[in-house]
């Protein structure tokens, strides 16, 4: 890693130094077309910077000014970073983990009449990620009647009876640690026991995991559940 960021160094001194070349060159040849009187309407926009002049030379010079402000700008910019990574390095700091929800699955157990909810995730980060809670947070509830009675790494158990409107939220504990550059597979398996029997009801749910990093929410799921 540290021979990485030495390249780097590297490779950004010697872009800098060939970038205030050339725009001390430009200056040059606009003070050199200055003395010598070089005319023509010149008009261009730099980096956001808009210049209009009737005299080439001093065109140039602006030119060639402007590349080497802007280069000693970007490079105090990128060596501030590079010491800073260098200094991560040395001491030990490594970079925050990053949480990546790549799916989320649902399957459905007719005879326990609940829903699983099966979340794939990795850490592309360079910490460990902590994930120490799951929330559900309701974006929308169906109801309907009927006539008859219809009830990973890890499997957690949620009953969401209480989940009855729009802005509901319920959540469980869990303990999942995913390790830099691993995936992990777990479950939450949601059931609604205190539903009334004569009841069906569908959710439209917002999951969003609780971690040490933040609360990291996932795409939206629906799952309809009958006692």
């Amino acid at each position: 890693m540290a021979h990485f960021v030495e390249q780097g160094h590297t490779l950004l001194s010697r872009i800098a130094t060939i970038t205030f070349v050339v725009g001390l060159f430009l200056s040059i040849i606009g003070i050199i077309l200055v003395y010598l009187g070089a005319t023509g309407n010149t008009e261009f926009n730099f980096f956001g910077q808009s210049f209009k002049s009737s005299n080439v030379g001093i065109a140039a010079i602006f030119l060639g000014s402007a590349m080497i402000v802007l280069n000693i700008r970007r490079t105090l910019t990128s060596f501030d970073r590079t010491v800073q990574a260098v200094s991560n390095l040395k001491n030990g700091i490594k970079a925050q983990g990053d949480l990546q929800v790549s799916d989320i699955q649902l399957s459905y157990d007719k005879v326990a009449q609940a829903c699983l909810v099966d979340f794939r995730v990795s850490n592309t980060g360079g910490s460990d990620i902590s994930i120490n809670g799951i929330r559900f947070q309701v974006l929308a509830v169906e109801e309907w009647y009927r006539l008859g009675y219809k009830g990973f790494s890890k499997i957690y158990g949620l009953d969401i009876s209480e989940l009855k409107q729009k802005g509901d939220k319920i959540e469980t504990a869990v303990s999942q640690v995913i390790h830099p550059g691993e995936a992990d597979r777990f479950g939450v398996k949601l059931v609604a026991k205190e539903m009334p029997n004569e009841v069906g009801r569908k959710w439209k749910l917002q999951p969003i995991l609780l971690s040490n990093i933040g609360n990291i929410a996932t795409k939206p799921i629906e799952i309809w559940l009958e006692n």
